[in-house]
């Protein structure tokens, strides 16, 4: 482990939570762009769910190579590569006048997305000891709500204000910006990183054999299905069943995401205290995943059958606090079980959440134009929720890093 002053910590780390709040408004945007975009393409909700998907199909072809790259060439110089190609993406999205070349960006979006949460993990790695790992992790991933929380109020007035494709070149712009404060404050005399080996392609195949991590892989694939199902068809679930405006949908909404980023954060807090009393991986990561996973389940029950917007809205709180809450703790159980291989481990798990951005957004489009509701939609996210639990519960069993090593 590398590590940096306190102060220069400090900066690098509000540096990538400022990257990764603009990551997620530039490939949530869409979302919330739903209706003017749909008109202009003509396209039905499985073609919008379509093009919302192809994000998600760059993002899983590329997102286990980017683990390897960070690996190999550390956090700084693939996060600033990631990060301006991805600004300089979103920002030619906003210029896309035909529907194939949107769905062309919307897909090099993902690839360029694709190495930044796994750049994030290598960072932590490197300048983060283990016993607040967790608690960092959760810091930064906390912006995925917060994002959201933000995002909803700030882009559908972008939205209200200009069009669609100014708000994609808005967002772009200050990325580029961002990722240019990245690369010049971690250019420093004081960090010598330490030498990475070259690409290990083998390794991956040792990732998938340790059960532990592929029981996180599958329980992230759960989390990445509920997030992509929220991030893509909330607001039009909102719009089509309570018959709000825009601005009504963007304000709701940053109530379940405000609540989910404190949650994710809780969840962080949590696990590190309980490691650090207990030193039980199973205890301190996989029992935490498995029952906020459970009681996320159980928070949308009420909104099959209780068709009033302050039930839903109620329930939509819930549902994504409990399951944003063990976000970092998968994160930390990669780190734990394959410190050396933190980020190709990450990368791997990040194709699993990828896998559930591309049947998210279709499956739940596809059920709409044949049921004309959003009933099944929720029944297939509990659905799979509930198979993640069972899997945490029989793969993550004993779980100790001495055991399950793949280093």
């Amino acid at each position: 482990m590398n590590p940096l002053s306190k102060g220069h910590l400090s900066t690098l780390i509000a540096l990538l939570m400022v990257l990764f709040c603009l990551n997620y408004m530039d490939r949530s945007a869409i979302s919330y762009a739903i209706d003017p975009i749909r008109q202009q393409f003509n396209l039905s909700n499985t073609a919008f769910g379509l093009l919302s998907s192809m994000f998600a199909g760059g993002y899983i072809l590329f997102s286990s190579l980017g683990g390897l790259i960070a690996d190999s060439y550390g956090a700084r110089r693939t996060l600033w590569g990631a990060a301006l190609a991805w600004s300089v993406l979103c920002i030619l999205m906003g210029f896309a006048s035909v529907f194939w070349l949107l769905v062309v960006l919307r897909f090099l979006l993902g690839v360029a997305e694709s190495p930044g949460f796994p750049s994030l993990t290598r960072f932590i790695a490197d300048h983060i000891p283990v016993q607040s790992r967790a608690k960092t992790l959760s810091m930064n991933l906390a912006v995925v709500p917060f994002a959201s929380a933000l995002g909803a109020p700030l882009i559908t007035t972008l939205l209200r204000h200009y069009n669609w494709q100014v708000t994609y070149i808005i967002l772009g712009s200050v990325g580029i910006l961002v990722a240019m404060l990245w690369r010049f404050c971690y250019k420093t005399p004081h960090i010598s990183p330490s030498p990475r080996a070259p690409i290990q392609w083998d390794k991956l195949l040792y990732l998938l054999k340790c059960k532990p991590l592929l029981a996180n892989n599958i329980a992230f694939f759960a989390f990445g299905y509920f997030l992509f199902f929220s991030l893509t068809w909330l607001p039009g679930f909102l719009l089509k069943v309570y018959q709000l405006d825009l601005k009504t949908v963007g304000w709701l909404l940053s109530l379940p995401w405000l609540c989910a980023t404190v949650s994710l954060i809780a969840g962080g807090l949590l696990s590190d205290y309980l490691l650090a009393k207990t030193k039980n991986l199973r205890l301190a990561r996989s029992h935490l995943i498995w029952i906020a996973q459970l009681f996320s389940v159980c928070s949308l029950v009420p909104i099959l059958f209780y068709h009033r917007l302050d039930v839903t809205i109620i329930s939509l709180c819930l549902a994504l606090s409990f399951c944003l809450f063990p976000n970092s703790i998968a994160y930390s159980l990669n780190i734990d079980l394959a410190e050396g291989n933190a980020a190709a481990s990450l990368g791997l798990m990040n194709s699993f959440f990828a896998l559930a951005g591309i049947l998210a957004p279709i499956v739940t489009g596809a059920f709409i134009d044949l049921t004309g509701n959003f009933n099944s939609a929720f029944y297939l996210v509990i659905g799979i929720t509930l198979i993640s639990i069972i899997t945490v519960l029989c793969w993550q069993r004993p779980l100790s890093a001495k055991q399950t090593s793949v280093e």
